[in-house]
């Protein structure tokens, strides 16, 4: 059995001193909308002492993937970047929480965020394809999230 401790990979040297063995990355705070914030976050990764073989807070805060403020162009690029980045990492596994991404904002219809959220889970798996990394969706309490609260 691996035992591994989730924080930002600034902390992999202590993560790793502890006795962890693996770290599971928090991938929206990496902020690789750009190809010098992509770059610079491989850096961090090739240069963790630690396997990456997990990470956390798939979407960044402001990404909003369901109601009427959603940039499928934005989206898509994001998704684009991360599958690059989990590849390089040879992460098994990322954590699709980010409640505040997917939040159905008051008023908007149910149905049609649904359809939304589905139709992002087909575009994840098509940017995922070949990565050998596998998105989990975590069902988040009503107090985090309005959508996908059990299994």
């Amino acid at each position: 059995m691996k035992l591994g401790w989730c924080g930002p990979i600034e902390n992999a040297a202590l993560i790793a001193r502890v006795g962890f063995d693996f770290i599971e990355v928090p991938l929206a705070p990496l902020g690789i909308e750009n190809q010098a914030s992509l770059a610079a976050a491989k850096m961090a990764i090739a240069s963790s002492p630690l396997p990456t073989w997990a990470f956390n807070q798939f979407l960044p805060r402001d990404l909003r993937v369901v109601g009427t403020d959603i940039d499928v162009g934005r989206i898509k690029s994001y998704l684009g970047r991360a599958a690059e980045l989990l590849a390089h990492a040879r992460s098994k596994i990322v954590v699709f929480g980010s409640g505040w991404s997917r939040n159905v904002p008051d008023g908007f219809d149910r149905e049609k965020a649904e359809a939304q959220f589905i139709e992002l889970l087909h575009w994840s798996a098509e940017a995922l394809k070949g990565s050998d990394t596998t998105l989990v969706i975590e069902p988040l309490n009503r107090k985090e999230s309005n959508i996908v609260n059990s299994v």
